[in-house]
């Protein structure tokens, strides 16, 4: 066979995906049991700086967005697609199929089979077999060959489903995981011209190369909100730079209310927003608070972290001569 058919046959088989849902599931682990998204310090405090170096090399700080996870995640999108392109026609057919042509021969070769006569005529046979497969929740079909009657009978052909609608599902979470990945943002800056911040600017001096496009499929960016303040765009860090994405409506921080433990760690947060849709001028308010984020257009807003959104001060000076 030529290379591309091998090919096609490696992706398409399922040793291919179970080693592909290995590693996957390994990947999985680690990012469960290894707190993600944390800064560099953090890691080489707890690895060291040797370890910190060789763990880098292959991002398991965001092992969810690392290219190699995202690489195992597009070839297992790409063999279930195979399996389910190859395979699924062929159960279509089958689950539609009788086989009630097979020749009694080909019946008699079987090694799972049953010979039996019968003192009925042929007529009454088929009406009381007709009948109990019916009663037994059977489909079946009778076909007439000269003086012999075939009777093809079969149940349980939809469980063949359960196959098209697994694959199919793996393929919608293996999707589904990569848009929700950094994927569709660093496509992007790859193939769409878009170049990361990486100096200090306004947002409003930001170049048109610096912004993402408003209906971004996916994306995860960060807003600081201090009270009284509107904003209507996300900060999306990429490498070592940032992109600016706008979002469909703005936000405005009216108050924020926290509250302690007697350790002095926060107990609770909750930020008194409005919430502005720029298309139709309507205006609402929402209260935001620990699991229990606002969704509105498509986006949700989440509440990240807390920081001092700028104390007033009033300072007095004494002169320590005169």
């Amino acid at each position: 066979r030529s290379f591309g058919a091998d090919l096609i046959e490696l992706l398409g088989s399922m040793r291919f995906a179970v080693s592909l849902l290995m590693f996957i599931c390994v990947a999985s682990i680690i990012g469960t049991v290894l707190q993600q998204n944390q800064v560099a310090s953090a890691y080489i405090d707890q690895f060291g700086p040797f370890w910190f170096e060789l763990f880098d090399k292959f991002a398991i700080w965001h092992v969810y967005n690392s290219w190699w996870f995202l690489l195992i995640m597009a070839f297992l999108v790409v063999s279930t697609s195979i399996c389910l392109i190859r395979n699924t026609p062929k159960m279509v057919r089958d689950m539609r199929s009788f086989r009630e042509y097979v020749r009694g021969s080909s019946l008699r070769a079987f090694h799972h089979r049953v010979e039996a006569t019968s003192s009925e005529t042929p007529a009454q046979s088929v009406q009381k077999v007709s009948a109990w497969l019916q009663s037994q929740g059977y489909k079946f079909k009778t076909r007439q060959d000269g003086r012999s009657v075939m009777i093809a009978a079969k149940k349980g052909a939809a469980n063949r489903l359960g196959y098209i609608f697994a694959h199919a599902a793996i393929v919608v979470i293996a999707v589904g995981g990569l848009l929700d990945s950094e994927l569709p943002v660093r496509m992007q800056v790859w193939f769409a011209g878009k170049t990361p911040i990486t100096e200090n600017m306004l947002i409003s001096e930001v170049p048109p190369s610096g912004w993402l496009p408003a209906g971004n499929p996916s994306y995860r960016s960060n807003m600081l909100l201090p009270e009284g303040s509107r904003s209507a765009s996300g900060i999306v860090a990429v490498d070592n730079g940032v992109l600016v994405q706008p979002i469909p409506f703005s936000i405005k921080l009216n108050k924020f209310d926290v509250s302690y433990y007697s350790t002095g760690m926060p107990s609770s947060f909750k930020s008194y927003v409005e919430v502005t849709d720029p298309e139709t001028g309507e205006t609402f308010e929402r209260l935001i608070e620990v699991n229990e984020p606002l969704r509105y257009k498509g986006v949700t807003v989440y509440q990240s972290s807390l920081d001092d959104g700028g104390s007033h001060l009033r300072l007095t000076a004494y002169p320590l001569e005169g």
